[in-house]
């Protein structure tokens, strides 16, 4: 059994197939289980109809892979579906490959991610897996604050830890009065420095979005920490906030921080 992967619960199975199990073997598994556990993600009831292939010790599967559920370090992701492509090394303790992915929704803390779809690439060993990730899904929400249209384009890596990074394109989000609050409460905290008119502008802005605004943001997740290092978000008017340099802005635990540097209307 490949190592990293920890607990196979009652996996149950066939094989089918012919061929020497050293190179030239060929075949059909079907796999079913409640409990798998690869690189510090456990997924729950596994179920695999993969073709398998074995060429110079390296096995090779392709085929269809589903789950009700998986849990990865603080991320949930329900009902994925993967055609998976992958290869392991012959001493079965590494693997690579791609697969298109589909999953019912994400969520991470206090954000949900909704009918997700797309393409990963990765690239795993017995203390975690990494790669890159295109993906898009159709609603999402912050908190109480809703967005449709989502885009993602970055890399991951999960093992002891989970991270990320890259850019999220969210065609419309839409601000609840939640957050002109905090943006209101933000620049009385920060009342008597150069950050604080530009934060109570911005609320001002965001209370007249009531058609919901654009967003690029480029940034990286860290131990339950998301750190934005530049920001574009666009109203249907067509007025815009820039935020870039310095430290970003940081969105981590029960904490909301702005730390940003330039700001421009």
């Amino acid at each position: 059994m490949p190592r990293g992967f920890d607990h196979l619960d009652h996996l149950g199975g066939r094989i089918d197939g012919k061929g020497n199990l050293v190179n030239g073997f060929s075949g059909k598994i079907a796999a079913i289980g409640p409990a798998l556990q690869v690189s510090g993600c456990r997924a729950k009831r596994v179920t695999a109809y993969v073709d398998v292939g074995i060429s110079n010790r390296q096995p090779t599967f392709r085929g269809p892979l589903r789950a009700d559920g998986v849990i990865c370090n603080g991320f949930a992701i329900a009902k994925p579906a993967l055609s998976i492509a992958a290869t392991l090394t012959p001493e079965l303790d590494r693997w690579r490959g791609n697969t298109a992915l589909r999953a019912g929704n994400l969520q991470t803390g206090q954000v949900t991610i909704s009918d997700i779809a797309g393409r990963v690439d990765f690239d795993g060993q017995a203390n975690g897996t990494k790669g890159t990730a295109t993906l898009s899904a159709a609603t999402g929400r912050i908190a109480s604050t809703p967005m449709t249209g989502l885009e993602f384009d970055g890399k991951f890596a999960f093992g002891s830890t989970a991270s990320g990074e890259g850019r999220l394109t969210v065609a419309r989000l839409k601000p609840d009065i939640g957050v002109v609050e905090r943006l209101d409460a933000a620049a009385r905290t920060a009342a008597d420095t150069p950050v604080g008119p530009l934060l109570r502008e911005l609320a001002r802005a965001v209370q007249r979005t009531d058609r919901g605004i654009a967003v690029v943001a480029d940034g990286r997740y860290s131990g339950g920490t998301t750190q934005i290092s530049q920001l574009l978000a666009t109203s249907v008017s067509g007025a815009a906030l820039r935020a870039a340099g310095g430290r970003g802005i940081q969105l981590g635990g029960e904490v909301q921080r702005w730390l940003v540097a330039r700001v421009s209307f």
